[in-house]
């Protein structure tokens, strides 16, 4: 994710493409995959399930990343698709870690279900939250570099809301701010319109 979205600072620190090469940042990756699927591995209860389970949560994350990705610079991208991809790219997340120790201890399905939905509309809103702060917050607060949803072109449930409703004004800010002045620019704007609110409104739901 960091590399796909040109991200220098996670959590306070270098990102490690940026800090080494992406190649390094790969290699690590597959690296830690590995070492989750180890502990899976040993684990003595509902084993296939889980694994199962952790699987099938990669594949969504992978799934909702490509749609992120899809969707860069494209101005036709509806709230049922933002929706749908947050869902894949950062709910099952979520959601796998509300069911994974239900799985481990043989709950009902039912209980699972409903603790997989929990986890899913918490990813949601967690995501909307973050796009959220790429606007509203700082480098420094957040622990990452900021700006990547602006200059990689991604959808935000605001960005969606902001080309839909507004669509010329909207595009004729985008293209007459610097890239020194687009986050405050994008950032007055939105707040102007309402659409922080509504953001935020959505994210608590």
């Amino acid at each position: 994710d960091d590399i796909m979205d040109k991200d220098t600072i996670r959590h306070g620190h270098e990102t490690i493409h940026h800090k080494w090469d992406t190649s390094t940042a790969i290699l690590a990756g597959d690296g830690i995959y590995t070492l989750a699927l180890l502990v899976l591995n040993s684990i003595d209860s509902n084993e296939k399930e889980i694994s199962k389970c952790f699987n099938e949560v990669t594949l969504d994350i992978c799934e909702g990343q490509a749609l992120d990705k899809e969707f860069e610079n494209l101005d036709n991208i509806t709230e049922d698709l933002y929706f749908e991809m947050i869902k894949k790219k950062t709910g099952s997340l979520i959601a796998a870690s509300a069911i994974i120790p239900l799985i481990y201890a043989k709950e009902d399905i039912k209980i699972i279900d409903l603790f997989r939905t929990f986890g899913e509309c918490l990813g949601k809103g967690f995501q909307i939250h973050d796009d959220l702060l790429e606007i509203t917050s700082n480098s420094d607060t957040m622990g990452k570099s900021l700006n990547s949803d602006i200059f990689e072109g991604k959808q935000t449930i605001m960005f969606i809301k902001a080309n839909n409703r507004y669509q010329k004004r909207w595009t004729d800010l985008i293209a007459q701010s610097s890239k020194a002045t687009i986050k405050e620019n994008i950032s007055s704007f939105l707040y102007e319109t309402g659409i922080i609110d509504e953001a935020v409104h959505i994210a608590k739901s």
